[in-house]
C-alpha cells in the first residue's frame, strides 16, 4: 500500500484525499498550515480507516511515497523541499487525478490558462460545447477539482479545465488535446519568487498540448514565446480569429458584427475569441458556437453589473486580484467617469502599470485594506485619492463622491484575505453595502 501525504486540505486537497481513499491502495496522511480552518474537512476524512492527520512539523517525509500539494502551496514550503531533496514525487491535485484517467486526455482534455479571464473563457467554451450537444465536465481551478470527475466515473465527451500557475507548476505527465493562453501579467510573485518564474511556469503547459495551442496575438510576450505554430486570436491584427472591418472573422469566415455585441460582451471580446477558437478546433461550426453565447451566464464578480442607483452604474469586479485585471476593467469606460475602489492584501505586485489608465479614467480612487497607505503614495497626482483601512468605510466614501452619470467600480487588484475569506465574500459584501449606501442617499 502506498503512503501519500496531502498538503493543504482546502477543496482541492480534500477531494484528492477522497479520491485516494475511495480508490483503495493508499494510506493517506493529511496536513495543513492552518489546521483550524480545515477542521471540518479533516474530520470527514478521518472517518476512513486509512486516513491520519499530522501537524506539518510532525510529517515524516522520508516515509512517504508521494506528496500531493494543493494550489497555492509554494515550492519553498519545507515539506515540498524535503520531498524534492529525497527524490519523493511531488504532484498537484490535477496531476494526481489525471493519473487515473490518463488514457482519456488525448481525446477529451481541453485546458485554459492565463493571468486573467480563465474562468470566463473556460465557462464559455464549456457552454458552447454543451449547447452543441456534448457532455462536458468543467473543473480544475474553475471550482470543481478533477478528482471529483475521476471519483464519480461519469463518462463525458470533453473535460474542460481551468488551470492556475500553481496547478501547472506541479505537473509531471499531464497532457491535454489542446489549450488556450489568454495573457500573462504580474501575479502570484509572492509564491513563485519572481515574474520570470511565474511566466515560465505558465508557458510550460505548452509542451503538454498534443494537437493545438490557441494564443492571444495581442499579448506581446505570448506572441513572442508561443506564437509560432499557434492559432492566434487578436482584436488588432490578422489571426485564426480576428476582428476585420468591424466583424469577428474565424478561419477566413466572417461572422457577427462587434457593434452588435452587448457592452459586457465587448469587454470580454478576447475571452470570446479564445473560446471560439477552441470550439472550432474540436469541430464546432463557428457561427453556431458564437450564437450559443447568447444565453451564457457570466461568472459572478467578474465585471458583474450590480445595477443603476441614483444614476450611478455599479460594477462588481471582486475577482480582479492583480493590477492587469484592473487595467482590463478600466479600458471599457469613458474618461474621468469612474469612482474606483481598489485594495486588499498585496501579493508583491507592481501597480505602476495602472497609473496612466487611472489618470485617464478615474475621477476618485478609494483605497482600502493592508495596501491602502502604500498605494496612496503610488497614485497621488493621478486623481483624487482616498485611503481607508476598513472596507465598509471605503465603500461608503466611494458612494458619497459618486454623481449621476458616474460608474462605481470595485476592482481591487489585490487578494481578499486581509478582511475576507475569499473574493466571493468580498463581492457579496460590496453588493450589500452599495445598496445600503446608494439607495439610502
Amino acid at each position: 500500500m502506498k503512503r501519500i501525504c496531502v498538503l493543504g486540505v482546502g477543496i482541492s486537497g480534500f477531494e484528492a484525499a477522497r479520491l485516494a481513499l475511495s480508490e483503495g491502495g493508499f494510506e493517506v496522511w493529511l496536513t495543513d498550515d492552518y489546521p483550524e480552518r480545515v477542521r471540518d474537512r479533516v474530520e470527514k476524512l478521518l472517518s476512513f480507516d486509512r486516513a491520519s492527520f499530522f501537524e506539518v512539523p510532525e510529517v515524516e517525509v522520508s516515509k512517504l511515497d508521494l506528496l500531493v500539494v494543493s494550489p497555492g502551496v509554494p515550492k519553498s514550503h519545507p515539506l515540498v523541499r524535503s520531498a524534492v531533496e529525497r527524490g519523493i514525487p511531488v504532484w498537484g491535485d490535477v496531476e494526481f487525478a489525471y493519473r487515473f484517467v490518463e488514457f482519456e486526455a488525448p481525446k477529451k482534455f481541453l485546458v485554459v490558462t492565463g493571468t486573467n479571464g480563465k474562468t470566463t473563457t473556460t465557462g464559455m467554451l464549456s457552454h458552447m460545447l454543451a449547447k452543441e450537444g456534448f457532455s462536458v465536465f468543467t473543473g480544475g481551478n474553475y471550482g470543481v477539482p478533477l478528482s471529483v470527475y475521476v471519483r464519480e466515473h461519469k463518462e463525458v465527451d470533453f473535460v474542460v479545465l481551468e488551470l492556475s500557475s500553481f496547478q501547472i507548476g506541479y505537473m509531471d505527465r499531464f497532457t491535454a488535446r489542446g489549450g488556450a493562453f489568454l495573457n500573462v501579467a504580474e501575479d502570484h510573485v509572492d509564491v513563485h519568487g519572481g515574474f520570470e518564474e511565474y511566466v515560465n511556469t505558465k508557458l510550460s503547459l505548452s509542451g503538454r498540448l498534443l494537437e493545438f495551442r490557441v494564443v492571444n496575438g495581442d499579448d506581446v510576450l505570448l506572441k513572442e514565446r508561443l506564437g509560432e505554430g499557434s492559432y492566434l486570436f487578436s482584436c488588432k491584427q490578422e489571426g485564426f480569429c480576428s476582428v476585420k472591418d468591424g466583424y469577428i472573422v474565424v478561419d477566413g469566415r466572417r461572422l457577427f458584427s462587434v457593434s452588435a455585441l452587448s457592452e459586457r460582451e465587448r469587454l470580454n471580446l478576447p475571452n470570446i475569441m479564445a473560446s471560439l477558437c477552441m470550439a472550432v478546433l474540436v469541430g464546432v461550426d463557428p457561427e453556431r458556437a458564437l450564437s450559443h453565447l447568447r444565453d451564457f451566464r457570466y461568472p459572478r464578480f467578474r465585471m458583474e453589473f450590480v445595477g443603476e442607483f441614483a444614476g450611478v452604474k455599479v460594477f462588481n469586479d471582486s475577482k480582479a486580484t492583480n493590477p492587469h485585471a484592473v487595467l482590463k476593467a478600466l479600458e471599457g469606460f469613458k474618461e474621468k467617469s469612474v469612482v474606483l475602489i481598489m485594495g486588499g492584501q498585496n501579493k508583491g505586485m507592481d501597480f505602476s502599470c495602472l497609473k496612466k489608465e487611472v489618470a485617464s479614467k478615474v475621477s476618485t480612487l478609494v483605497l482600502y485594506g493592508d495596501v491602502a497607505d502604500e498605494l496612496k503614495g503610488e497614485f497621488v497626482g493621478t486623481c483624487e485619492v482616498v485611503a481607508e483601512r476598513d472596507f465598509r468605510e471605503a465603500v461608503r466614501k466611494a458612494c458619497l463622491v459618486c454623481r449621476e452619470g458616474d460608474v462605481l467600480l470595485l476592482s481591487p487588484g489585490c487578494a481578499s484575505f486581509d478582511q475576507f475569506s475569499s473574493y466571493v465574500e468580498r463581492g457579496e459584501r460590496f453588493n450589500q453595502l452599495v445598496k445600503e449606501f446608494l439607495c439610502a442617499g
